[in-house]
C-alpha cells in the first residue's frame, strides 16, 4: 500500500513531532486501558450536522453540472440510483446526490485531535467542564505510527460554507473540513473510509463490477483500531480542577493496566506567586 502521507488532500503538520491533545471522560479512558483500542466514530455521530456536508456554492455548483451534463458527469452512478430508489427522477434535483453525501458520513471513520505546543485551557472548559476528564498528550509522528496506512491523517480546513467551495472530486473532501467557527479546535483527524462492496452485473456489457453498496446502511456507531498506548501516549493530563482524589484514582487505574506514560495533574489553575 502506498504512504498515505502522499496523499494530496491530507495537509500534514509541518513540524511532525507538535503535540496532539485527545480529551475524553473517565470512562472512555478506562475503555481505552480495557480495550487497548482507539476508537474512531462515525463522522455523522460526531455532533456537527455538517460533518460531511457541502458548501452552498459546491452545490449550486453541482446543480449546474447536473442540469448541463446528466448525472453520470455529475458523480452520481446508476447504481446509486437504482439501489437507493430515485430511478426516474430529474437530475435538476440533487436528492441521490445527498443521500450518497449522508451514506459516505455512516462509513467514514474520524478519530479527533487537538493541535497545540501547550495545554490549552479553553479545551479542558470544552471537554471536561465537569473536571472528571483526562488529556492523552501525544504527537503526529506517534499517531501516525500507530495506526495502520489504511487510516489517512491531516489537519482540518475552516471554511465558509456560503461562500467557500469543497473540492468534491474525493470522498475524503468534505470530512476535512468544518465551519469558521470551530477554527479554536485547530484538529488533526485521524480518517477511514470502510464502505460496503457488492458485485453487480453490468446491464450494458454483462460483465461483472464492484460498486459500492449504497442499499447497506450502517448500524454501528464506530470502529476501534488496536494501538500500543505506550508508543502512542507521551503523558497523560488529568483536569486542573479536578480534585485529588479523583487524580489519585486515574493514577491507580493507569498503573493498574501496567502503562509507562507519565500521569500529570495539569497545573493550569495552579496558585499565582503574588
Amino acid at each position: 500500500m502506498s504512504n498515505p502521507e502522499d496523499h494530496p488532500l491530507f495537509e500534514i503538520p509541518e513540524d511532525k513531532d507538535i503535540k496532539i491533545w485527545r480529551f475524553m471522560d473517565f470512562t472512555k479512558y478506562v475503555s481505552l486501558l480495557e480495550s487497548k483500542n482507539l476508537f474512531f466514530s462515525r463522522a455523522d455521530r460526531l455532533g456537527d450536522p455538517f460533518e460531511g456536508s457541502i458548501s452552498k456554492r459546491s452545490m449550486a455548483a453541482r446543480k449546474f453540472i447536473a442540469e448541463k451534463f446528466g448525472r453520470e458527469i455529475q458523480g452520481v452512478s446508476s447504481a446509486l440510483v437504482e439501489l437507493a430508489g430515485f430511478e426516474g427522477k430529474l437530475w435538476d434535483s440533487v436528492e441521490a446526490d445527498t443521500y450518497r453525501l449522508r451514506w459516505d458520513a455512516e462509513w467514514m471513520f474520524i478519530s479527533c485531535w487537538h493541535m497545540n505546543p501547550v495545554e490549552s485551557s479553553a479545551m479542558w472548559q470544552l471537554y471536561a467542564p465537569s473536571g472528571y476528564g483526562v488529556a492523552l498528550q501525544s504527537t503526529y509522528r506517534k499517531l501516525r505510527n500507530s495506526l495502520p496506512n489504511d487510516v489517512y491523517m491531516g489537519k482540518v480546513q475552516y471554511i465558509c460554507y456560503e461562500k467557500d467551495l469543497v473540492d468534491l472530486k474525493n470522498t475524503f473532501s468534505p470530512f476535512l473540513c468544518k465551519r469558521k467557527s470551530f477554527a479554536h479546535e485547530a484538529e488533526l483527524r485521524a480518517i477511514h473510509y470502510d464502505s460496503p462492496i457488492y458485485t453487480r452485473r453490468d446491464k450494458n456489457t454483462g460483465e461483472e463490477v464492484r460498486a459500492a453498496a449504497h442499499h447497506v446502511r450502517n448500524t454501528e456507531g464506530g470502529k476501534p483500531f488496536a494501538v500500543n498506548l505506550d508508543h502512542l501516549v507521551e503523558n497523560l493530563y488529568i483536569s486542573p480542577v479536578a480534585e485529588s482524589w479523583y487524580a489519585e484514582l486515574v493514577a491507580s487505574i493507569t498503573n493498574r493496566y501496567s502503562c509507562k506514560f507519565p500521569v500529570n495533574q495539569s497545573s493550569l489553575d495552579e496558585v499565582p506567586i503574588f
